[in-house]
């Protein structure tokens, strides 16, 4: 086996199947995020859509930080010098459908992790099901909280998925909605 393939269980049909791929792909997904790339979001937006498998990934930013391509400040993955140029250099070789896909993969699994740093969501047990309650954090107090009623825990956690996935908009909504404005998107 040539040691530049990549193992390739779990990967779906064109995702990454060489070292050097993801070791480019990974420069060019932080080359994306001036302030770095969580480590884990990287890896786990990669691994969910099937484009590369977490041990290289792994293995990739393990060898791009031996080499000086990129540094680890607070867990997160940013270029350095040889980085950048790799980034530039070589990041229209990965296949346009990849680096869109690993790109928009990576955008969800930030934008959840903000959404989550940003609200608090608590699924409660009562005797005839659930209540969901999702809150919009604010300095000190709540900006925005509701309550809802789910009979399954199913139901319970896709209230709480849908909320995390743009807060956001059910704050937008409901501020229009209690002061009689239109709400246009």
């Amino acid at each position: 086996m040539n040691k530049n393939n990549a193992f390739i269980h779990g990967i779906i049909p064109g995702g990454l199947t060489t070292t050097n791929e993801i070791r480019v792909l990974v420069c060019w997904l932080a080359s994306r995020q001036p302030e770095g790339v969580p480590q884990n979001l990287l890896i786990d937006s990669l691994t969910l859509e099937g484009l590369a498998n977490y041990f290289e990934i792994t293995a990739a930013i393990s060898a791009l930080l031996e080499n000086g391509q990129v540094v680890l400040e607070d867990d997160c993955v940013k270029l350095d010098g040889e980085g950048r140029r790799a980034a530039a250099l070589l990041g229209d070789e990965i296949p346009p459908a990849v680096r869109e896909k690993a790109a928009a993969a990576l955008d969800r699994m930030v934008d959840l992790a903000k959404n989550k740093s940003e609200t608090d969501v608590q699924i409660v047990k009562v005797s005839d099901g659930y209540v969901v309650r999702c809150s919009v954090l604010d300095i000190g107090t709540d900006l925005f909280s509701v309550s809802l009623f789910a009979p399954t825990r199913e139901q319970a956690e896709g209230i709480r998925d849908h909320f995390l996935q743009d807060p956001g908009r059910l704050y937008q909504y409901n501020l229009f909605l209690l002061t009689g404005e239109d709400y246009t998107e």
